[in-house]
């Protein structure tokens, strides 16, 4: 699917509502009209590139709200999170200053209904790919903003991919070098309803019962891990 997920900040105390919405989770670009929530998970501290105000929450309560311009560095609590909001995001006519000492809950949202079904309800994580391999049973050549150059379409590189059958089996799949028409002729071949292409290059991994099969050549920064109880 392709879930436009969105992260906000409620208020939970029972007084009067407010909410905040993140438009992105921990990642680096910052443009006037966006907002983005950063965790601990992004580090200790992020650069602002864009200016406009931060609000700091700890321990699920607002503890700080301030203007930020750009070259200053925003500091993430290890005990909750910061949300960044832009310039122009904090001028819309329905933009709320938070309260301090407010009660907060974050949590992700739809900001769309998603066209094939997707719903966020028994979600604990998500990870992304691209381009789409396999939709439906049959190979997918439509390929996402972003996605269009050499190096994810015809380049001869090492590849990952995920895929699910017909049957619920979930497949993992590492070749040490093949385009994109190849992998989704490859996962089609394995017998996916669905299928989607990973990172690649240095980052084709894959560690299976005690063995890397295959060794990446750069320090990774997201995994897909499949735990099976005994």
């Amino acid at each position: 699917m392709r879930p436009s997920v969105f992260y906000r900040v409620i208020t939970t105390d029972g007084g009067a509502a407010q909410q905040w919405s993140g438009y992105n989770l921990n990642v680096f670009e910052q443009y006037a009209d966006g907002s983005v929530l950063y965790t601990p998970a992004r580090g200790e501290s992020v650069p602002v590139t864009c200016a406009g105000a931060a609000l700091t929450v700890r321990n699920g309560v607002t503890t700080d709200y301030r203007a930020v311009a750009a070259g200053e560095s925003l500091t993430i609590p290890a005990d909750g999170y910061v949300l960044w909001m832009g310039s122009a995001f904090t001028a819309t006519h329905y933009y709320q200053i938070p309260e301090l000492g407010r009660t907060v809950a974050m949590e992700p949202y739809l900001r769309v209904e998603d066209e094939e079904g997707f719903v966020m309800d028994g979600v604990t994580s998500l990870i992304s790919g691209a381009p789409r391999l396999v939709k439906d049973g049959a190979i997918e050549t439509y390929l996402d903003p972003g996605f269009t150059e050499a190096r994810f379409t015809t380049s001869i590189t090492p590849r990952t991919a995920v895929g699910t059958t017909a049957d619920g089996k979930l497949l993992l799949v590492s070749v040490p070098s093949a385009s994109i028409q190849q992998m989704r002729e490859l996962m089609l071949q394995l017998g996916c309803q669905d299928a989607i292409n990973l990172d690649g290059g240095a980052s084709t991994a894959m560690y299976y019962n005690g063995q890397t099969l295959a060794t990446p050549g750069r320090q990774l920064t997201t995994t897909l891990q499949v735990f099976v109880n005994p």
